[in-house]
C-alpha cells in the first residue's frame, strides 16, 4: 500500500490536520462504517512516513477484518470508502478555512426555510465579516455579489422598498463587475505570459473596455484592479517604462491594502519586467532588480503560496547580485537561504550559485568542486553548467575543456527548442565569442582584443551578464 494514492494523500496531512480527520471520520454523521474507522486507526500508526513493511494489503486486511481469507475487492471498496471520506473532509477544511462561502450557504438554506428573521441576522454578520477580513480583491466582491444576490431572492415576494430594491440591484451589479474583471485581467495576463513563451497570439478579453473604465478613474477605489491593469500593460508594451513605473508605485502605495498571495504575484510581475529590460540592455533595470529582491526578501513575499523558492529564481538571485558587484551581499544570500530551495533542488542550485560566485572571485579550484557536484535536469540549469564550467576552465587554463564545453553547448542548443528566444541568442553568442577569447589569451594581440572588446559591447544580443564578464576577461588581458 506503501505507493497508492490514499497514502501518498495521507503523507500531506499536517499533524493538526491528520488529528481532525480522525474525529471526521469517527463522526457517526459522516461515516456509519466501523471497518472504515478501523482502517484509518491502523493506518494511523504509520503516520507521518508510512514506510513499514507492515503496510501491505494483506496485512492490513487482518487487523481490519480479523484471521478471514483475504478478499482484494473487498479490501479496495474498504479503501475507497476510506479515500471518499478524507476527499469529503478536505472539502469541509476548506469550507471552513473561507467562512466567508460557508455563510452564503448559510443564507442560501435559510431562505429556502423561509426564516427571513434569521435570514436579516446572519446576512447582517456575514456582511460585516468581509468588510472586516477580505481584502478589495476578488473574493471580496464575489462575496458581495453572492449575499446580494441571496438577500434579493430571499423576498420571495419582493422587496417593498423600492430604493433599497434599486440599492441591492446595483450593489449586485458593481460587485460583478469588479469581480468579473478581476477574472478577466488575470486571464489575460496568463495569455501574456503564454505569448511571451512561445509562438502564441492571444485574444485579449473586453480589454479595449476595460482600458476606458480604467482610465476615467472609474476603480481608483479598487487599486488591486488598477495594478493589474498596468501590470499587464508593461508587460504588453515594454517599451514604455512609464507603465512599470506606475505600477511599482501604486504598488508601494497600497502595500498594505492588498494581499499575501496578490503581493507575491505582483513582485514576480515587476521582475518579470525587469528581466525584460535587461535583455533589452538597460543596465538600470539590474539595480532595479537586485532592490525588488531585497524588498521580497524582507518582506518574505516570495514564499507566502510557496514553501520554497521558484524553480531557478534563486539562482538569478544570485546572478543579480554578482553582475552588480555584490560578492558580501551574494555570499550570505546562498548561505542564508539555501534551505527554503525546494529539497529536490537544493543541492543543485546552492552548488552552481557557489560555483558562480567563487568564478566572479576567480577562486577556480573553488568553483570547480562547486560545479562537479551538479547534475543538472532542467535544460536552462544544463545551459548553465555549461556556460560556468567553461569559465572556470577559462580561469584554470584548461584550454581543451574550453573548446570541448563550448562544442557541447554548441551541440545542445542544436537539439533544444524549449529555451526563451533571449537565453538561445545570449548562447550562441557567447560560443561565437569565447574560442576567439582563448586564442588571443593564448596570442595576446592588443589590436584583436580591443577590436573583439568593440564588436561584443556593440553586440545586444549577449546580454548584460555576459558582456560584463567578456570585457573584464579582455582588459585583464590588455594590462598584461
Amino acid at each position: 500500500m506503501k505507493s497508492t494514492k490514499l497514502i501518498e494523500l495521507l503523507k500531506a496531512f499536517k499533524e493538526k490536520e491528520f488529528l481532525s480527520l480522525e474525529n471526521f471520520i469517527a463522526s457517526p454523521y459522516f461515516n456509519k462504517n466501523e471497518n472504515v474507522v478501523t482502517l484509518f486507526s491502523t493506518l494511523k500508526k504509520y503516520y507521518p512516513d508510512f514506510e513499514n513493511e507492515e503496510l501491505d494489503k494483506e496485512k492490513i486486511f487482518v487487523k481490519v477484518f480479523g484471521k478471514k481469507k483475504y478478499d482484494d475487492e473487498k479490501m479496495r471498496t474498504l479503501i475507497s470508502a476510506l479515500m471518499k471520506l478524507i476527499k469529503k473532509y478536505l472539502v469541509q477544511l476548506e469550507l471552513e478555512q473561507r467562512k466567508w462561502e460557508a455563510d452564503i450557504f448559510l443564507l442560501a438554506q435559510l431562505s429556502k426555510k423561509n426564516q427571513e428573521i434569521l435570514f436579516e441576522y446572519e446576512h447582517k454578520k456575514a456582511e460585516a465579516y468581509v468588510e472586516e477580513n477580505l481584502y478589495r480583491e476578488r473574493d471580496y466582491y464575489f462575496a458581495k455579489f453572492s449575499q446580494a444576490t441571496e438577500y434579493f431572492f430571499s423576498k420571495h415576494s419582493g422587496i417593498k422598498d423600492k430604493k433599497k430594491e434599486t440599492e441591492i440591484i446595483e450593489s449586485l451589479a458593481s460587485n460583478f463587475e469588479r469581480f468579473m474583471f478581476f477574472e478577466i485581467m488575470d486571464t489575460n495576463y496568463q495569455m501574456l505570459t503564454r505569448k511571451m513563451r512561445m509562438n502564441y497570439q492571444p485574444k485579449y478579453l473586453l480589454l479595449d473596455y476595460f482600458k476606458r473604465r480604467i482610465e476615467s478613474g472609474e476603480y481608483s477605489d479598487t487599486p488591486l484592479l488598477l495594478l493589474k491593469y498596468y501590470g499587464f500593460l508593461c508587460i504588453e508594451d515594454k517599451d514604455k517604462e512609464e507603465y512599470f513605473e506606475k505600477y511599482q508605485r501604486l504598488f508601494l502605495e497600497n502595500f498594505d491594502k492588498i494581499s499575501g498571495f496578490e503581493r507575491s504575484s505582483i513582485i514576480l510581475g515587476l521582475l518579470n519586467y525587469c528581466t525584460l529590460a535587461i535583455v533589452r540592455e538597460k543596465r538600470a533595470y539590474a539595480e532595479k532588480s537586485f532592490e525588488l529582491y531585497k524588498f521580497a526578501l524582507e518582506k518574505n513575499l516570495f514564499f507566502h503560496s510557496n514553501k520554497f523558492f521558484l524553480p531557478l529564481l534563486f539562482f538569478n538571485i544570485v546572478k543579480c547580485s554578482l553582475f552588480l558587484g555584490e560578492q558580501k551581499w551574494c555570499f550570505n544570500f546562498i548561505f542564508d537561504y539555501r534551505s527554503k530551495i525546494a529539497p529536490h533542488l537544493r543541492k543543485n542550485e546552492v552548488n552552481i550559485s557557489f560555483a558562480a560566485y567563487y568564478v566572479e572571485r576567480k577562486e577556480y579550484e573553488e568553483a570547480l568542486k562547486h560545479i562537479n557536484k551538479v547534475n543538472p535536469a532542467t535544460d536552462i540549469l544544463k545551459l548553465e553548467v555549461r556556460r560556468v564550467s567553461s569559465q572556470i576552465f577559462y580561469g584554470l587554463d584548461y584550454v581543451e575543456n574550453v573548446y570541448s564545453t563550448v562544442d557541447s553547448i554548441k551541440y545542445f542548443l542544436k537539439n533544444r527548442n524549449t529555451l526563451a528566444n533571449h537565453i538561445t541568442e545570449s548562447a550562441k553568442r557567447y560560443v561565437k565569442y569565447m574560442p576567439r577569447l582563448i586564442e588571443l589569451k593564448q596570442m595576446p594581440d592588443k589590436y584583436e582584443l580591443e577590436y573583439l572588446k568593440k564588436e561584443i559591447l556593440e553586440d545586444k544580443q549577449i546580454g548584460m551578464q555576459m558582456q560584463k564578464w567578456f570585457k573584464e576577461r579582455i582588459e585583464e588581458l590588455l594590462k598584461k
